[in-house]
């Protein structure tokens, strides 16, 4: 889809997150980096000046100096908070309780 025909709150439209640092998992850190987000997916990360010659109609949301990790999948949770049925630890642990719930 051409980015520079959608509307520009439009989901599809290619979008670009300035930050003052971009932390990329198989790669050292970008200092002033951008993400590109192409429907929704990471489509380009890197300096925020290769960015914005490959996609110079890209909207663009700056960040400022905050960090962006692209690609990282935070798998943490708390089961305990879950909607997994509670179970009496009967002196036991957070290992044994586990343990319980398998």
């Amino acid at each position: 889809m051409n980015s520079s025909k959608t509307a520009p709150d439009s989901p599809y439209r290619l979008k670009m997150l300035r930050a003052g640092w971009i932390a990329p998992m198989d790669r050292p850190p970008i200092r002033d980096g951008a993400i590109l987000l192409r429907n929704g997916w990471i489509a380009g990360a890197g300096s925020a000046e290769e960015m914005l010659k490959r996609e110079p109609d890209a909207l663009i949301d700056d960040l400022g100096e905050k960090i962006i990790l692209p690609g990282l999948i935070n798998a943490h949770c708390h089961l305990e908070l879950s909607t997994i049925p509670r179970v009496e630890l009967n002196g036991g642990n957070f290992v044994s309780w586990l343990k319980d719930l398998m």
